[in-house]
Parts: structure tokens; sequence; C-alpha cells
């Protein structure tokens, strides 16, 4: 049943004859042209969007807002995977703006969320400023980077070899499976499912430009097992007073970081490039470290990546593993859905732990966005409580927090949802 106020809006799940009408809302929310409802786009959208989780507000018979939600396993600290909803196509029509349809949109989902057990949601944001008063907040950061190639590169990596070019179709049934092995060990990152993975990959570029076609490299080992796979494109870029070759990745993926820095190397090293161009990269790339030169990568942007709202605060503190093993009491507030405010005890270490509210005094002061920040130990808490996001309540607690919460390698998701 969906609810209705007296503006006559009416959120529900939207029903499959209506599906091009929700794809067709989304792009408009988002200022973006489409064909018609057989749009290639909507069309590959379709296979990723479970029509059970979503949700359509509808103006009398018309789709005026929008939202969804998939279905994700986290990497948290300690290598764990969580369930958590990954939520997508969020929009509102230009039309309909500024009549709180966002809000409602958002406090349905977040019931729907907490009915199926899942203690955190994810998302990508398009606009920062939004999704903080839902209690969302930044938990992962990548960078864009551009890295000249002109001239000798020295890398300090394995040789090139072992290397195969392959057609696309095979470069994605390696990637998933090694993307499957090696997810696991970095925190922020989330599943993919093949219709996920076929809409990044398969086909993000124009079948009649066969320039930007993309090329594919696999790295296999000693025993011809695929162990490393990069895919890249190469193409001219006119410019006023000559012409650069760009290489741009769109991803790469290995073992290991030794096998990742051989595809580094080929790369770098392709003929008639002169610089690749990397975006959604973690922030602590190790690349820059294996350059002899570190200054030729340039960061271009840095950018918020995953933004994580904690709704089980003692399901989702009590999952993750710590650095130490410790006690800390965290007062939370959670404006938007305030039967989590109140102090919460999470004690733990690195083989695991138990979280559960709490009367004892608070250590830390800290609102629900703030704690979806520090979730997966991408930011200190000394480093919120300077942005005064958090305040310290017993002397002392923050330099402990800090020990505790922080994880390293940093946090990264790099998957567009």
């Amino acid at each position: 049943m969906g609810d209705t106020d007296r503006m006559e809006i009416t959120i529900r799940a939207v029903q499959e004859h209506e599906y091009p009408q929700f794809a067709a809302a989304i792009f408009a929310a988002f200022s973006a042209q489409i064909t018609g409802p057989t749009d290639p786009t909507i069309e590959r959208w379709r296979e990723v969007i479970e029509l059970d989780r979503t949700l359509g507000a509808f103006d009398g018979d018309r789709v005026v807002a929008t939202a969804a939600g998939l279905d994700f396993e986290l990497t948290v600290p300690g290598g764990v995977t969580l369930a958590a909803t990954g939520v997508t196509a969020v929009g509102v029509l230009p039309t309909h703006r500024r009549r709180g349809i966002l809000t409602r949109l958002m406090d349905r989902q977040l019931d729907d969320v907490a009915a199926r057990g899942d203690a955190v949601a994810v998302l990508g944001a398009s606009e920062a400023t939004i999704y903080g008063r839902f209690g969302y907040g930044p938990a992962t950061w990548m960078q864009a980077w551009t890295l000249s190639t002109v001239g000798t590169v020295g890398l300090r990596a394995g040789p090139a070899e072992g290397l195969e070019l392959v057609d696309i179709d095979t470069a994605l049934e390696v990637v998933v499976a090694l993307y499957d092995r090696r997810r696991g060990q970095r925190i922020g990152a989330v599943s993919r499912s093949p219709a996920l993975w076929r809409t990044a990959l398969e086909d993000p570029w124009p079948q009649e430009d066969a320039a930007a076609r993309p090329f594919a490299v696999v790295h296999r080992t000693s025993t011809g097992e695929a162990d490393g796979v990069a895919i890249y494109r190469a193409r001219a870029t006119e410019k006023a007073d000559d012409e650069t070759r760009t290489l741009t990745l769109f991803d790469l993926v290995g073992t290991d970081e030794d096998v990742e820095a051989i595809l580094w190397r080929f790369l770098l090293e392709i003929d008639l490039v002169h610089e690749v161009r990397a975006s959604a990269r973690p922030v602590d790339e190790p690349l820059r470290w294996r350059l002899e030169d570190p200054g030729r990568l340039v960061t271009t942007s840095t950018s918020d990546d995953l933004w994580l709202r904690v709704l089980d605060p003692g399901a989702a503190l009590a999952a993750r593993r710590y650095a130490t093993d410790d006690r800390l009491v965290m007062e939370i507030t959670d404006p938007f859905r305030p039967a989590n405010d109140g102090r919460w005890l999470v004690e733990g270490g690195p083989d695991g732990a138990a979280a559960h509210r709490t009367s004892d005094p608070p250590d830390l002061a800290l609102g629900i966005d703030a704690l979806g920040s520090l979730y997966l130990g991408g930011v200190a808490p000394s480093v919120l409580a300077r942005a005064g996001r958090v305040v310290e309540r017993q002397p002392g607690a923050l330099a402990r927090a800090d020990v505790f919460l922080v994880t390293n390698p940093a946090p990264w998701c790099g998957t567009d949802f």
C-alpha cells in the first residue's frame, strides 16, 4: 500500500509496465535526454534494477520522483562482508522540487532497508549537499590523475611479461572473477552483479565509434592462470598546436599489488601514448611510490566516493573489526531516525566485537552522519573533532578512538552505481 498526503503524491514500487516511465523520470531529473522508452541505456539499466526495490512518487499516474535499492555485500574493516543496500536512481523532476517529496522517499526507503535487516545503506552522491540531512556521511574518497609518459618512465615493477591482449568478453570473465577474489581485501568495496558489470564496462562507448572501443590485456602466471587484467582506451585528442594520444583506464585488477604494477608498466610503456588518465582511483594509490619520478602523477581531483548511512548502530558496530582491543561509548544523535539516539557501547578488537546500548558515560558525542564517515575507518575521529563534527567527552578518548577505528589502506569503493 502506498501512503498519500494532501499533495496527492503516492509512493510505491513501480510495476513492469511502469519501468520505462520510471527510467525516463530518472534521466529527466538529471537533465539528460533519451531517445525514448527503448533507449539502449534504459534497457541496460533494466537488468540492474530490481522492481520490488524501486520507489516511485506518483502524481496521479505520472512518475515524478524515483529511488531504488540494490543488494550489495560491503567489505568492512577486518575483511568482513556486510549486507548493505546500495541506493541509486534518486531524482525528483524539476516540476516537483521543494515539495518534500525527496524527504518522503528517503524516509520510506530507509524504513524498507531497515525492515530487510540491512544495518547500513550506501550511495554515490551526485549532489553532496543533499544526503547529510538524511544521515549519510562520506566514508570513502577517490582521486583522478594524469601521468605523462613522454620520455622514459622509471617504474619499480616486474617486467611486462606474461601479457596477452584479449577481446572484451574474455576480459569481462577474467575481471569479474578477479574482482570477487580481491574485494574482500579492500575495505569499502561492494559486490558487483553480472548486470552491473555489463552496464559499467560492456558498452560505455558508442558502437559507431570504432576508435572508442576498448582494449583489454590479461596477465597470466607461468601456469597460464589469469591473475590480472586492465581494460583501457587509447585515442588521439586534437589540440591547438599538436595531437596528444591519451590512454584512459576503465579498470585494473590484480591478485596483488605486484601483479597490478606489471599491468601499470605495460600501460605506461605503450608506444605513441603521451599520457595516462585514471579516475575513481584510491587516494593512497601505490603507483605514485613505484615511480622514480613521483611528480609525473598529477592529481587532478579528489572527491567523495561512497557515502554510508548507519541504520542499526549496534549491528553495524558489531560487524566490523578494530585495530586495538578497547571499548568506546558513543553518544549518537540521529534527527532523521531518532530511535537511534542514545549511547552505544562497542567493545572489540582484531578478532571480533560486540555493541549495544548503554547508560555508561560517553567517550565521544557525534551525529549519525559522522558515524557513517567513521565507520569504514577512512577518517580519524580527531579530524572530525577539529571540524566540529565529533566532541570528546572523556580526556584521551579521541586519541584512543583514532587508533581503534582508523584502517589502512584507506577504504575505497570505486564502483559507480
